[in-house]
């Protein structure tokens, strides 16, 4: 069974001693650090605080330490183990600084264009709720249907950002989440929930041969120069039509083959 004690372990540079809850379990021990300081006059000869309100915050918190570690079995755990579960099971995770994570750790890949798209669909959500602090404790099943609505006039978007988020989402119950040693960050998934839209399909439109031939049988504007812009963009034309459609982009990255 694990024990606490509050205590001071030194004396700062300023004088003050800063005020630790010691966690000691299966005979080592660890400390947790609050923010309470005491100064000299606050210490018995012994060492022991005499200051009531801190002694009453670190008797709460010793408390609340007690319901966890007695909520499940953690004598398998190491005085480290337990303290990270101690610090961790209560925490308020924040998504939006997650999902920067996960994003910059994409685009450290080589995967620059998701990520760029990973980036609109956290941005877009962060405006619809007013706040660049998403917790996961917000983003209920609720208001993720109806942030998905607010992009129902949308082409792609209704579909690709809720697909990027639930990534986002999916990989963070995998890296925060340790359900063997009861570590339990995000407490539910609320994209069991939510159904997301496709996104609309594009309309395939076929040119005539008709107007294949108007098209370029049509006279170019004089110019003066050689190699004008408006040969060149018919020639552009006429070349990604012989080639099936191919993307001007495709045209330009061709190579030559010896």
């Amino acid at each position: 069974m694990a024990t606490f004690k509050t205590i001071v372990r030194y004396k700062r540079a300023d004088g003050f001693y800063q005020v630790y809850i010691r966690v000691l379990h299966r005979s080592k021990s660890g400390y947790i650090k609050t923010d309470k300081f005491v100064t000299d006059k606050q210490l018995s000869k012994s060492g022991e605080i005499k200051d009531a309100v801190i002694n009453k915050y670190c008797a709460q918190e010793i408390l609340r330490y007690t319901e966890l570690v007695n909520r499940k079995d953690v004598s398998g755990y190491s005085v480290t183990e337990l303290i990270e579960y101690l610090m961790n099971s209560d925490m308020e995770v924040c998504f939006s600084d997650y999902a920067t994570k996960f994003i910059n750790r994409m685009a450290s890949e080589g995967h620059e264009r998701n990520a760029k798209n990973y980036r609109l669909a956290v941005n877009h959500l962060e405006r619809y709720l007013g706040t660049t602090r998403v917790m996961f404790t917000h983003l209920s099943s609720s208001v993720l249907t109806r942030w998905i609505n607010s992009l129902s006039l949308t082409n792609r978007a209704k579909e690709m950002y809720p697909t990027c988020l639930r990534q986002i989402f999916k990989r963070a119950l995998i890296e925060l989440n340790d359900e063997e040693r009861g570590i339990m960050r995000i407490k539910y998934n609320p994209w069991l929930k939510v159904s997301i839209p496709k996104s609309d399909s594009t309309v395939q439109r076929a040119i005539s041969a008709e107007a294949c031939r108007e098209f370029f049988n049509r006279p170019l504007p004089e110019t003066k120069m050689i190699s004008s812009l408006p040969e060149l963009g018919r020639d552009v034309a006429l070349l990604s039509l012989c080639l099936g459609g191919i993307n001007t982009v495709d045209i330009f990255e061709l190579t030559t083959v010896h």
